[in-house]
């Protein structure tokens, strides 16, 4: 999935090199990744989301931010 994100954003650049208007493309790179980006947040990483959790309660965030704030 990210390998195909990848190789959107390559194609985007591809296109800018050659020629394509760059204010349109601006607009179309915009839309696509903004919308990839939000739909690949709530759908695939939101799984990881209790394993995120569960490590930063106790994890190393935790420990250092308790050396400064006893």
């Amino acid at each position: 999935m990210h390998e195909r994100f990848k190789e959107r954003a390559h194609s985007y650049l591809s296109r800018f090199a050659n020629g394509e208007d760059p204010i349109k493309l601006a607009r179309e790179v915009r839309g696509d990744m903004g919308l990839w980006l939000t739909n690949h947040i709530k759908r695939d990483d939101k799984h990881y989301v209790n394993y995120v959790k569960r490590n930063i309660e106790g994890g190393f965030v935790t420990r250092m931010l308790g050396m400064f704030f006893r």
